[in-house]
Protein backbone atom coordinates (compact mmCIF):
# COMPACT_ATOMS: atom_id res chain seq x y z
CA UNK A 1 0.00 0.00 0.00
CA UNK A 2 1.57 3.32 -1.11
CA UNK A 3 2.14 6.02 1.61
CA UNK A 4 -0.76 7.95 1.07
CA UNK A 5 -3.33 5.86 1.29
CA UNK A 6 -1.91 4.47 4.34
CA UNK A 7 -2.03 7.72 6.13
CA UNK A 8 -5.34 8.12 5.08
CA UNK A 9 -6.27 4.76 6.89
CA UNK A 10 -4.46 5.77 9.86
CA UNK A 11 -6.29 9.04 10.30
CA UNK A 12 -10.07 7.25 9.74
CA UNK A 13 -9.01 4.92 12.47
CA UNK A 14 -7.87 7.65 14.64
CA UNK A 15 -10.76 10.18 13.79
CA UNK A 16 -13.06 6.93 14.99
CA UNK A 17 -11.15 6.14 18.08
CA UNK A 18 -9.93 2.73 17.00
CA UNK A 19 -6.20 3.34 17.90
CA UNK A 20 -5.59 -0.13 17.74
CA UNK A 21 -6.33 0.21 14.05
CA UNK A 22 -4.78 3.28 13.75
CA UNK A 23 -0.82 1.31 15.06
CA UNK A 24 -0.41 -0.66 12.35
CA UNK A 25 -0.69 1.78 9.18
CA UNK A 26 0.87 4.26 11.70
CA UNK A 27 4.31 2.27 11.74
CA UNK A 28 4.05 1.51 8.01
CA UNK A 29 4.12 5.02 7.47
CA UNK A 30 6.93 5.99 9.64
CA UNK A 31 8.98 2.78 7.60
CA UNK A 32 8.23 4.06 4.30
CA UNK A 33 8.66 7.67 4.90
CA UNK A 34 12.39 7.02 6.65
CA UNK A 35 13.05 5.04 3.45
CA UNK A 36 12.42 7.87 1.62
CA UNK A 37 13.80 11.06 3.38
CA UNK A 38 16.50 8.84 6.20
CA UNK A 39 16.04 8.36 9.88
CA UNK A 40 17.28 12.51 10.77
CA UNK A 41 14.98 13.96 8.74
CA UNK A 42 12.68 16.35 10.06
CA UNK A 43 9.80 15.43 7.48
CA UNK A 44 10.00 12.24 9.73
CA UNK A 45 8.71 14.38 12.62
CA UNK A 46 5.13 14.27 11.82
CA UNK A 47 4.44 10.52 11.29
CA UNK A 48 6.32 10.28 14.16
CA UNK A 49 4.64 12.29 16.05
CA UNK A 50 1.30 10.84 15.09
CA UNK A 51 2.65 7.31 16.16
CA UNK A 52 3.62 8.36 19.61
CA UNK A 53 -0.11 9.65 20.26
CA UNK A 54 -1.53 6.49 19.28
CA UNK A 55 1.18 4.39 21.08
CA UNK A 56 0.13 6.60 24.42
CA UNK A 57 -3.52 6.27 24.01
CA UNK A 58 -3.37 2.06 23.65
CA UNK A 59 -1.52 2.25 26.57
CA UNK A 60 1.91 1.87 25.38
CA UNK A 61 3.73 4.06 27.57
CA UNK A 62 7.49 3.34 27.18
CA UNK A 63 7.19 2.94 23.69
CA UNK A 64 5.44 6.01 23.34
CA UNK A 65 7.99 7.99 25.47
CA UNK A 66 10.67 6.83 23.48
CA UNK A 67 8.61 7.89 20.05
CA UNK A 68 8.42 11.10 21.26
CA UNK A 69 12.17 11.65 22.54
CA UNK A 70 13.08 10.46 18.83
CA UNK A 71 11.07 13.32 17.37
CA UNK A 72 12.18 15.48 20.03
CA UNK A 73 15.90 14.62 19.02
CA UNK A 74 15.35 14.83 15.09
CA UNK A 75 13.66 18.37 15.27
CA UNK A 76 16.36 19.81 17.93
CA UNK A 77 18.85 18.40 16.15
CA UNK A 78 18.08 19.62 12.41
CA UNK A 79 16.16 23.17 13.56
CA UNK A 80 16.62 25.73 16.50
CA UNK A 81 15.25 24.51 20.04
CA UNK A 82 12.35 26.41 20.15
CA UNK A 83 11.10 25.43 16.97
CA UNK A 84 7.35 25.23 16.81
CA UNK A 85 7.30 21.74 15.51
CA UNK A 86 8.26 21.20 19.12
CA UNK A 87 4.92 22.08 20.62
CA UNK A 88 3.41 18.76 20.19
CA UNK A 89 5.72 16.10 20.83
CA UNK A 90 6.91 17.57 24.07
CA UNK A 91 2.90 18.17 25.06
CA UNK A 92 2.17 14.47 23.94
CA UNK A 93 5.69 12.95 26.01
CA UNK A 94 4.13 15.00 28.94
CA UNK A 95 1.09 13.76 28.99
CA UNK A 96 2.79 10.14 28.53
CA UNK A 97 4.63 10.89 31.74
CA UNK A 98 1.26 11.87 33.01
CA UNK A 99 -0.22 8.23 32.43
CA UNK A 100 2.61 6.81 34.83
CA UNK A 101 1.94 9.19 37.27
CA UNK A 102 5.97 10.44 36.63
CA UNK A 103 4.14 14.59 37.59
CA UNK A 104 7.80 15.48 38.07
CA UNK A 105 9.16 14.32 34.60
CA UNK A 106 5.64 15.46 33.25
CA UNK A 107 6.05 19.31 34.89
CA UNK A 108 9.69 19.39 32.93
CA UNK A 109 8.04 19.13 29.33
CA UNK A 110 5.18 20.48 29.76
CA UNK A 111 7.02 23.65 30.92
CA UNK A 112 9.13 23.35 27.93
CA UNK A 113 5.71 22.61 25.71
CA UNK A 114 4.11 26.14 26.89
CA UNK A 115 7.37 27.55 27.17
CA UNK A 116 7.87 26.86 22.77
CA UNK A 117 4.25 28.09 22.19
CA UNK A 118 4.63 31.91 24.08
CA UNK A 119 7.60 32.12 22.05
CA UNK A 120 6.44 31.26 18.70
CA UNK A 121 2.21 31.94 19.29
CA UNK A 122 2.49 34.86 21.90
CA UNK A 123 2.55 34.72 25.91
CA UNK A 124 -1.14 35.31 25.66
CA UNK A 125 -2.37 32.70 22.98
CA UNK A 126 -5.13 30.80 23.84
CA UNK A 127 -3.61 27.37 22.47
CA UNK A 128 -1.64 27.22 25.56
CA UNK A 129 -4.66 26.17 27.65
CA UNK A 130 -4.61 22.43 26.96
CA UNK A 131 -0.75 22.54 28.03
CA UNK A 132 -2.08 24.50 31.08
CA UNK A 133 -4.52 22.15 32.18
CA UNK A 134 -2.36 19.28 32.08
CA UNK A 135 0.10 21.11 34.48
CA UNK A 136 -2.25 21.52 36.76
CA UNK A 137 -3.01 17.67 36.68
CA UNK A 138 0.91 17.28 37.35
CA UNK A 139 0.74 20.11 39.91
CA UNK A 140 -1.96 18.46 41.79
CA UNK A 141 0.08 14.98 41.22
CA UNK A 142 2.62 16.58 43.11
CA UNK A 143 -0.09 18.09 45.95
CA UNK A 144 1.26 21.54 44.64
CA UNK A 145 -2.20 22.72 45.28
CA UNK A 146 -1.74 26.92 45.58
CA UNK A 147 0.15 26.34 41.77
CA UNK A 148 -2.41 24.50 40.77
CA UNK A 149 -4.47 27.13 41.54
CA UNK A 150 -2.82 29.56 39.93
CA UNK A 151 -2.37 27.89 36.86
CA UNK A 152 -5.98 27.65 36.76
CA UNK A 153 -6.51 31.61 37.21
CA UNK A 154 -3.92 32.22 34.13
CA UNK A 155 -6.13 29.95 32.06
CA UNK A 156 -8.79 32.65 32.38
CA UNK A 157 -6.95 35.57 31.97
CA UNK A 158 -5.81 34.36 28.59
CA UNK A 159 -9.39 34.15 27.90
CA UNK A 160 -9.83 37.64 29.03
CA UNK A 161 -6.87 39.06 27.30
CA UNK A 162 -8.16 37.51 24.02
CA UNK A 163 -11.42 38.05 23.80
CA UNK A 164 -11.97 40.98 26.53
CA UNK A 165 -13.89 40.72 30.03
CA UNK A 166 -17.08 40.99 29.43
CA UNK A 167 -17.40 38.42 25.81
CA UNK A 168 -19.59 35.87 26.06
CA UNK A 169 -16.70 33.46 24.96
CA UNK A 170 -15.07 33.92 27.74
CA UNK A 171 -18.05 31.98 30.29
CA UNK A 172 -16.87 28.67 29.43
CA UNK A 173 -13.69 29.97 31.12
CA UNK A 174 -15.60 30.91 34.40
CA UNK A 175 -17.38 27.83 34.33
CA UNK A 176 -14.12 25.39 34.01
CA UNK A 177 -12.35 27.57 36.76
CA UNK A 178 -15.59 27.30 39.24
CA UNK A 179 -15.81 23.61 38.35
CA UNK A 180 -12.04 23.68 39.48
CA UNK A 181 -12.70 25.63 42.66
CA UNK A 182 -15.74 23.41 43.70
CA UNK A 183 -13.71 20.51 43.07
CA UNK A 184 -11.20 21.65 45.06
CA UNK A 185 -13.72 22.70 47.99
CA UNK A 186 -13.56 26.15 47.46
CA UNK A 187 -17.21 26.82 47.40
CA UNK A 188 -17.13 30.73 48.12
CA UNK A 189 -14.50 31.11 44.63
CA UNK A 190 -16.47 28.95 42.73
CA UNK A 191 -19.67 30.88 43.46
CA UNK A 192 -17.59 34.31 42.51
CA UNK A 193 -16.86 32.89 38.91
CA UNK A 194 -20.61 31.58 38.81
CA UNK A 195 -21.67 34.71 39.73
CA UNK A 196 -19.39 36.58 37.35
CA UNK A 197 -20.62 34.14 34.15
CA UNK A 198 -24.05 35.11 35.21
CA UNK A 199 -23.24 38.96 35.23
CA UNK A 200 -21.57 38.62 31.44
CA UNK A 201 -24.54 36.37 30.18
CA UNK A 202 -27.09 39.16 32.00
CA UNK A 203 -25.58 41.92 29.88
CA UNK A 204 -25.40 40.17 26.39
CA UNK A 205 -27.97 37.90 26.73
CA UNK A 206 -30.96 39.22 28.72
CA UNK A 207 -32.14 38.89 32.62
CA UNK A 208 -34.53 36.52 31.52
CA UNK A 209 -32.00 34.31 29.00
CA UNK A 210 -31.95 30.84 29.11
CA UNK A 211 -28.24 30.85 29.14
CA UNK A 212 -28.11 32.27 32.83
CA UNK A 213 -29.85 28.70 33.61
CA UNK A 214 -26.76 26.49 34.02
CA UNK A 215 -24.54 29.16 36.48
CA UNK A 216 -27.17 29.78 38.47
CA UNK A 217 -28.14 26.24 39.02
CA UNK A 218 -24.53 25.82 39.89
CA UNK A 219 -24.63 28.54 42.25
CA UNK A 220 -27.51 27.05 43.89
CA UNK A 221 -26.01 23.57 44.03
CA UNK A 222 -23.25 25.25 46.33
CA UNK A 223 -25.21 27.95 48.48
CA UNK A 224 -27.46 25.57 50.44
CA UNK A 225 -26.07 27.49 53.75
CA UNK A 226 -25.69 30.63 54.86
CA UNK A 227 -24.26 32.47 51.89
CA UNK A 228 -27.66 31.62 50.29
CA UNK A 229 -30.40 34.30 49.95
CA UNK A 230 -32.44 32.83 47.05
CA UNK A 231 -31.88 35.47 44.60
CA UNK A 232 -30.52 32.76 42.25
CA UNK A 233 -33.29 30.01 42.97
CA UNK A 234 -36.18 33.83 42.35
CA UNK A 235 -33.74 34.22 39.21
CA UNK A 236 -34.59 30.64 38.03
CA UNK A 237 -38.15 30.72 38.42
CA UNK A 238 -38.68 34.30 36.79
CA UNK A 239 -36.47 32.72 33.81
CA UNK A 240 -39.07 29.70 33.58
CA UNK A 241 -42.00 31.78 33.85
CA UNK A 242 -40.70 34.16 30.88
CA UNK A 243 -39.65 31.62 28.64
CA UNK A 244 -42.49 29.49 27.30
CA UNK A 245 -39.92 27.85 24.43
CA UNK A 246 -37.13 26.63 26.87
CA UNK A 247 -35.97 23.67 25.80
CA UNK A 248 -37.39 20.82 27.80
CA UNK A 249 -34.20 19.28 29.33
CA UNK A 250 -33.25 22.69 30.60
CA UNK A 251 -36.41 22.89 31.61
CA UNK A 252 -36.58 19.83 34.06
CA UNK A 253 -33.05 19.92 35.13
CA UNK A 254 -34.11 23.56 36.40
CA UNK A 255 -37.12 22.61 37.83
CA UNK A 256 -35.01 19.33 39.72
CA UNK A 257 -32.25 22.08 41.11
CA UNK A 258 -35.31 24.21 42.45
CA UNK A 259 -36.86 20.89 44.05
CA UNK A 260 -33.03 20.39 45.56
CA UNK A 261 -33.13 23.92 47.14
CA UNK A 262 -36.42 23.84 48.67
CA UNK A 263 -35.47 20.24 50.07
CA UNK A 264 -32.07 21.51 51.89
CA UNK A 265 -32.40 25.28 52.16
CA UNK A 266 -35.80 25.27 52.98
CA UNK A 267 -37.00 21.88 54.38
CA UNK A 268 -39.84 22.49 52.25
CA UNK A 269 -40.83 19.28 51.05
CA UNK A 270 -43.81 20.30 49.57
CA UNK A 271 -43.14 22.44 47.52
CA UNK A 272 -39.98 20.86 46.85
CA UNK A 273 -41.84 17.35 45.04
CA UNK A 274 -43.67 19.36 43.70
CA UNK A 275 -40.97 20.28 41.74
CA UNK A 276 -39.63 17.09 41.33
CA UNK A 277 -42.81 16.07 39.76
CA UNK A 278 -43.00 18.53 37.29
CA UNK A 279 -39.41 17.95 36.17
CA UNK A 280 -40.47 14.11 36.23
CA UNK A 281 -42.98 15.09 33.86
CA UNK A 282 -41.25 17.36 31.47
CA UNK A 283 -38.16 15.57 31.19
CA UNK A 284 -37.67 12.66 28.43
CA UNK A 285 -36.92 8.96 29.39
CA UNK A 286 -32.92 9.18 29.43
CA UNK A 287 -32.98 12.33 31.65
CA UNK A 288 -35.79 10.89 33.60
CA UNK A 289 -33.19 7.92 34.46
CA UNK A 290 -30.90 10.29 35.00
CA UNK A 291 -32.17 13.00 37.32
CA UNK A 292 -34.16 10.07 39.34
CA UNK A 293 -33.22 6.68 38.50
CA UNK A 294 -31.05 6.79 41.84
CA UNK A 295 -31.32 8.85 44.79
CA UNK A 296 -29.11 12.10 44.66
CA UNK A 297 -26.85 13.30 47.75
CA UNK A 298 -27.44 16.82 48.65
CA UNK A 299 -26.51 17.61 51.69
CA UNK A 300 -23.97 15.55 53.70
CA UNK A 301 -21.52 17.06 56.03
CA UNK A 302 -18.34 15.14 57.07
CA UNK A 303 -17.01 14.74 60.43
CA UNK A 304 -14.48 16.61 61.26
CA UNK A 305 -10.81 15.23 62.34
CA UNK A 306 -10.80 14.76 65.81
CA UNK A 307 -6.87 15.19 66.15
CA UNK A 308 -6.00 18.82 65.62
CA UNK A 309 -3.23 19.89 63.58
CA UNK A 310 -0.97 20.90 66.90
CA UNK A 311 -1.08 17.32 68.47
CA UNK A 312 -1.14 15.46 64.41
CA UNK A 313 3.14 16.47 64.28
CA UNK A 314 5.09 13.76 64.80
CA UNK A 315 2.08 11.49 63.49
CA UNK A 316 1.65 9.62 60.67
CA UNK A 317 -0.71 10.42 58.02
CA UNK A 318 -2.96 8.80 55.22
CA UNK A 319 -6.49 8.80 53.87
CA UNK A 320 -8.39 5.93 55.33
CA UNK A 321 -12.55 4.72 53.27
CA UNK A 322 -15.70 4.12 55.21
CA UNK A 323 -18.24 1.88 53.49
CA UNK A 324 -21.63 2.63 54.52
CA UNK A 325 -25.25 1.11 54.24
CA UNK A 326 -28.65 2.81 54.45
CA UNK A 327 -32.20 3.32 53.12
CA UNK A 328 -32.89 6.29 51.34
CA UNK A 329 -36.37 7.28 52.43
CA UNK A 330 -39.32 8.64 49.91
CA UNK A 331 -38.72 12.05 51.72
CA UNK A 332 -35.17 12.13 50.86
CA UNK A 333 -34.02 11.03 54.79
CA UNK A 334 -32.04 8.08 55.94
CA UNK A 335 -32.76 5.03 58.22
CA UNK A 336 -31.28 2.07 58.84
CA UNK A 337 -27.75 2.99 58.63
CA UNK A 338 -24.46 1.05 58.97
CA UNK A 339 -20.75 0.92 58.61
CA UNK A 340 -19.93 -2.13 56.10
CA UNK A 341 -16.36 -1.61 56.79
CA UNK A 342 -13.64 0.99 57.45
CA UNK A 343 -10.49 0.96 56.56
CA UNK A 344 -7.95 1.39 58.63
CA UNK A 345 -9.84 0.69 61.86
CA UNK A 346 -10.61 4.03 63.70
CA UNK A 347 -12.90 5.49 65.75
CA UNK A 348 -14.78 7.57 62.81
CA UNK A 349 -18.40 4.76 62.51
CA UNK A 350 -20.33 6.56 65.12
CA UNK A 351 -19.52 9.95 63.85
CA UNK A 352 -20.56 9.10 60.13
CA UNK A 353 -23.67 7.75 61.09
CA UNK A 354 -24.91 10.43 63.19
CA UNK A 355 -23.84 13.05 59.94
CA UNK A 356 -25.30 10.60 57.42
CA UNK A 357 -28.86 10.85 59.73
CA UNK A 358 -28.75 14.36 58.89
CA UNK A 359 -27.97 14.06 55.36
CA UNK A 360 -30.96 14.49 52.69
CA UNK A 361 -30.92 13.21 48.82
CA UNK A 362 -33.49 13.89 45.99
CA UNK A 363 -34.68 10.51 46.07
CA UNK A 364 -35.73 8.02 43.67
CA UNK A 365 -38.60 8.29 41.40
CA UNK A 366 -40.95 5.85 39.87
CA UNK A 367 -43.82 6.72 38.05
CA UNK A 368 -43.38 10.35 38.86
CA UNK A 369 -43.50 9.81 42.87
CA UNK A 370 -40.54 9.44 45.22
CA UNK A 371 -40.14 5.38 46.52
CA UNK A 372 -37.61 4.83 49.18
CA UNK A 373 -34.23 3.12 48.21
CA UNK A 374 -33.02 0.44 50.80
CA UNK A 375 -29.06 -0.90 50.58
CA UNK A 376 -27.70 2.08 48.95
CA UNK A 377 -24.04 2.34 49.56
CA UNK A 378 -21.77 5.43 50.01
CA UNK A 379 -18.16 5.42 50.35
CA UNK A 380 -16.05 8.39 51.93
CA UNK A 381 -12.77 8.91 53.10
CA UNK A 382 -11.21 10.48 55.53
CA UNK A 383 -7.97 11.50 57.04
CA UNK A 384 -6.47 9.37 60.04
CA UNK A 385 -3.37 9.74 62.73
CA UNK A 386 -1.52 7.24 63.96
CA UNK A 387 2.14 6.79 65.71
CA UNK A 388 5.05 5.96 63.60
Amino acid sequence: MIRDDLVRLRDVFVDIGDYNGALGPAQQVVEQTSEEVGDMDPRLAPDLTALAEIQRQIGEYALAEETYLRVIGILESQSNKFAPELIAPYHGLGKTFLATANYSAAMTVLDQARHVSRRNLGLFNIDQIAIIDDQTTALLGLRDVPAASELQRDRLDLAIKTFGENSPEVVPYHYYLADYYASSRLKNRAHDEYQRAVEVLSATSGEYSADLLPPLMAIMALNRGDRDTGVEAVHVRAILDNSEDLDPALRAAALASLGDWHLVRLDNTEDAFSYYRAAYATAAKEQRDRLFGVPKLLDFVAPMNKISPRKAIGLRSGIGTIRLQFTVEADGTTSGAEVLEVSPPDSVEEDYLSRLSAARFRPRFIDGEPVATAQTRMNHHFWYFAKN
